[in-house]
């Protein structure tokens, strides 16, 4: 919950003139991030869009990836 709030707080705070370079680089730093404070194996993302959009795709698909995980993990742990 607390990453899908920084993606939006993210994309909040994004003026009409931001940084690409900057940006992406900003996005790529929280999935490194993410993916070493939890890591699932997750296989290679392909977006179909320029970025910075297929850097925010990939991340909310990270979010969304361990969020599954987590509900499985539990629900099986309740149905055993």
């Amino acid at each position: 919950m607390f990453e899908l709030d920084r993606i939006i707080r993210l994309i909040k705070s994004l003026s009409k003139d931001y940084d690409l370079v900057k940006l992406v680089s900003e996005i790529q730093e929280k999935k490194k991030r993410l993916e070493q404070d939890w890591p699932i194996g997750e296989s290679a993302f392909n977006s179909k869009y320029d970025p910075p959009s297929n850097e925010l795709e990939e991340w909310t698909h990270m979010v969304f990836n361990r969020s599954v995980w987590l509900l499985t993990v539990n629900l099986k742990i309740v149905l055993e």
